[in-house]
């Protein structure tokens, strides 16, 4: 079950590689995957594993394959925020581990109540954004 909802978000992060606005795609990722965590509370404890395992390291059956699928999902989500930082839309000094920990946190705090999810979705993303000169 776990294998097969991390393939299906990885299959929705895919379609927005090729989009034309790389922020949005970034942004609309992100909150698409902390939506879905209150469906099943192994994706944020999965998105954490996925960024602790080092590579070569591996699990046993069921765990391994959600392993992987997890892991396929890190790669798309680290394409899409190369794309929105080439586009201006994310700090270039953040990287792929930052974000992960922002998605875990948010993931884990996804069940509260939907508009302090949202609010703290805009303070996350305001601290994404590129830093403006006054």
């Amino acid at each position: 079950m776990l294998v097969r909802r991390f393939d299906r978000l990885r299959e929705e992060a895919s379609v927005q590689l090729g989009a034309a606005d790389a922020g949005a795609a970034f942004f609309g990722v992100f909150r698409r995957l902390v939506a879905d965590a209150p469906t099943k509370i192994a994706i944020g404890t999965a998105l954490f594993d996925a960024d602790q395992e080092s590579p070569g390291q591996t699990k046993t059956g069921k765990e391994d394959a959600a392993f992987r699928a997890s892991n396929e999902l890190r790669k798309v989500v680290g394409a899409l925020l190369r794309n929105a930082q080439e586009a201006g839309a994310v700090r270039d000094d953040v990287e792929l581990p930052e974000v992960y920990a922002l998605l875990v946190a948010m993931s884990r705090a996804a069940h509260r109540d939907a508009e302090v999810r949202e609010r703290a979705l805009t303070i996350v993303f305001d601290g994404l954004a590129p830093h403006r000169s006054l």
